[in-house]
């Protein structure tokens, strides 16, 4: 076995998806990648990451002022998935589509994000 492949199932090379727990295969990204990232640090799985991507449009979070909630149930429908897949690709996501569990999507779409951790202040 190469060291590359000894690399790719080292402990090291597994993580845990900071939202849902998941596990997930670390590894280098495409820099030029715009959404869904691959990381050698600890991040969220694809369906995590997918899920932050559409709560972070307008679109969705304004739904809850006055209006529908929004429903992620929309998620199931083809030319929605088939449309993301279009997005990914101009984005030059490192993720596949296939690699989305849309039902996983729904089903954890009320987890809530672990708050970012505030950057220590340099003393001067």
């Amino acid at each position: 076995m190469s060291e590359a492949q000894q690399n790719l199932f080292s402990s090291s090379a597994i993580g845990y998806c900071l939202r849902c727990g998941v596990r997930c295969r670390r590894q280098p990204g495409n820099p030029e990648a715009r959404l869904l990232k691959h990381t050698t640090d600890n991040g969220y799985c694809v369906n995590c990451a997918t899920t932050r991507w559409f709560q972070g449009l307008a679109i969705v979070n304004d739904r809850g002022r006055g209006e529908k909630p929004f429903d992620p149930e929309c998620f199931r429908l083809p030319h929605v998935q088939s449309q993301f897949s279009a997005i990914m690709a101009a984005g030059n996501a490192d993720a596949k589509p296939a690699e989305i569990d849309w039902l996983e999507v729904i089903a954890n779409w009320h987890l809530p994000f672990p708050k970012e951790k505030r950057k220590q202040r340099r003393k001067s």
